[in-house]
């Protein structure tokens, strides 16, 4: 028996049209109706002690600040508490923590200027701006932003902040992303403070101006030894 030849209405075009709709960027298919504002997690930095006060991590506009005046105020072991350590074994996280806390302050304070309206103010993230685009506008939330970029010899680096919430807890958080804390070793050996200047006393590492005072003091001396060797 012969059998009928199949309808070209199953192939050709049709397949043709639902690739084509397939291609269309939809703000539905990167962030669908069920999908959480926020990474769920067990648990969120075990291990570390708890702070006389909880930073303010509502949102990435007050997440950044809180981490920058902890840490101006040498107060680290705090600080450590705006980073995500899950990467960080529980036993190694009350000595690493602080450390990588001061490492990231460094960092920022020495190569990152941050565009303070371009952070969320929003606890979801979501774009508002007239500025932005109709398809940023059209995302529901965002869960994950990128800060600033480091640029080193070695590559570029970004410094991102992500939205978690710990099983149980009320409310959801924003901390520096475990991807930047790996690379904190990374951009601080690039870029962070030399040996010699770990020796400075802290009263001479002010900023008045552009310069640290100590920079101030020793500017000087470089101009000197340059005009000497002229």
């Amino acid at each position: 028996m012969r059998l009928a030849n199949p309808r070209p209405l199953a192939g050709g075009w049709l397949f043709a049209l639902l690739a084509v709709l397939l291609a269309l960027p939809s703000p539905g298919l990167a962030q669908g109706p069920n999908e959480p504002a926020w990474y769920e997690v067990p648990a969120l930095n075990a291990g570390l002690a708890l702070p006389p006060a909880q930073p303010d991590r509502e949102t990435p506009r007050a997440t950044v600040p809180s981490f920058l005046d902890l840490a101006e105020q040498g107060r680290f072991d705090e600080a450590a508490h705006v980073l995500n350590l899950k990467d960080i074994s529980r036993a190694e996280r009350a000595r690493r923590g602080p450390e990588l806390a001061q490492k990231l302050f460094e960092v920022i304070d020495r190569r990152v200027w941050i565009d303070w309206s371009a952070l969320p103010s929003r606890p979801d993230a979501r774009i508002t701006s007239n500025a932005a685009s109709e398809a940023e506008r059209a995302e529901r939330f965002r869960r994950n932003v990128e800060i600033a970029r480091v640029e080193t010899r070695g590559g570029t680096y970004e410094i991102r902040l992500a939205r978690f919430k710990a099983t149980g807890a009320e409310e959801a958080i924003w901390l520096f992303a475990p991807q930047t804390v790996g690379n904190i070793g990374v951009m601080h050996q690039a870029i962070g403070p030399r040996a010699f200047e770990r020796q400075i006393p802290d009263s001479l590492k002010r900023e008045f101006g552009a310069l640290r005072l100590w920079e101030w003091v020793g500017l000087p001396l470089l101009l000197t030894a340059l005009g000497v060797v002229g």
